[in-house]
């Protein structure tokens, strides 16, 4: 598709089927859409979509088998007598949520025309199905985590003392049955005013992606919120040339190491540590420039098996004003 880079066909199929004036409004029209058939209820209890009905609304069959079997965690089979999908059957119940409402999204490609199920943009390059994929992980999420359900995460979260927020986000992704990184890239990925200032670091201990060496606390995700959203720390980025030095004591200290974790707000207690400088990037006119702010690390002590998987440190950071940051992390 050379000399069409600036357009996408897949965009503006999603685009023009579900209206408004950018993809953000598409993918939530398409959340409405896809949910008319359950009605006020949704299928689901107190705002958790139930994505096994929803399916069930559509006609759709969902299958579970080893992973064996497809090569991935789910996979959509379009045939004459309609849409199956696929999950791995060893999935987590919040990722098998997630790669069900995933897969809902690529359901919204398709149609039958002639006792025949078709994909209604066509084989495509690698830069069209991969447009594809990132629109059907922002209707997930959208899906999981509604517009109306984000605005009382956002009234809790605005109204609490600083020291709770993370404690907050963890409680909601929980009672929503999403991961938390679900939630956090769904506040990030939309316009919240309320939350300018904020930004959650997502650490694990890894090697150097590029040298395949070096194994040692790194960045894995970045999400800035309201105008903040332009602030980042590079993927694979180590802690220590960050200056998250309180993260590398909190992941190194035999006493936390000794701790089953859990992702229960209700089952932990905080350990402050001292203040720190660290750097994010800042993007201005295309440009990415350094910007050195201070952080204070606070670690949230879990008593039960952590839903975020291995060892890792996450940090939230508050812009107190324009050069300074307090911040809040938790360890597993």
């Amino acid at each position: 598709m050379q000399g069409h880079e600036s357009t996408s066909l897949t965009k503006e199929f999603f685009q023009n089927s579900f209206g408004g004036t950018d993809l953000s409004t598409a993918i939530e029209n398409a959340v409405v859409a896809i949910l008319a058939p359950l009605g006020d209820g949704v299928g689901g209890h107190q705002g958790v979509v139930d994505v096994d009905a929803l399916a069930k609304s559509h006609g759709i069959r969902v299958v579970e088998c080893p992973v064996s079997r497809t090569g991935k965690f789910g996979q959509i089979l379009p045939r004459a007598e309609g849409i199956t999908i696929v999950l791995d059957e060893h999935l987590p119940w919040f990722t098998r949520r997630f790669v069900l409402a995933h897969e809902l999204g690529h359901y919204l490609f398709y149609s039958k025309k002639r006792n025949a199920v078709s994909h209604s943009v066509g084989l495509l390059d690698k830069r069209e199905l991969s447009t594809e994929e990132a629109i059907c992980n922002a209707f997930a999420r959208a899906l999981l985590l509604r517009k109306a359900t984000i605005d009382d995460v956002v009234r809790e979260w605005k109204g609490a003392f600083f020291g709770e927020s993370l404690r907050i986000l963890e409680k909601r992704a929980h009672q929503y049955q999403v991961l938390p990184q679900t939630l956090w890239l769904r506040l990030a990925s939309m316009p919240i005013p309320e939350l300018t200032g904020h930004l959650i670091a997502f650490l694990s201990v890894s090697q150097n992606s590029f040298s395949r060496r070096e194994e040692r606390l790194r960045v894995q995700q970045c999400y800035g919120f309201g105008a903040d959203s332009r602030l980042h720390i590079w993927k694979n980025t180590s802690a220590e040339s960050v200056g998250f030095d309180a993260a590398i004591e909190l992941l190194e200290s035999p006493f936390h190491n000794d701790i089953p974790f859990s992702a229960d707000p209700l089952n932990s207690r905080h350990e402050l540590l001292e203040s720190e400088t660290v750097t994010v990037h800042n993007i201005n006119a295309g440009t990415w420039k350094k910007r050195t702010v201070k952080a204070t690390t606070l670690s949230s002590i879990k008593n039960r098996r952590s839903s975020y998987g291995s060892a890792h440190v996450v940090v939230v950071m508050k812009a107190a004003n324009d050069s300074s940051k307090d911040a809040l992390g938790f360890v597993r």
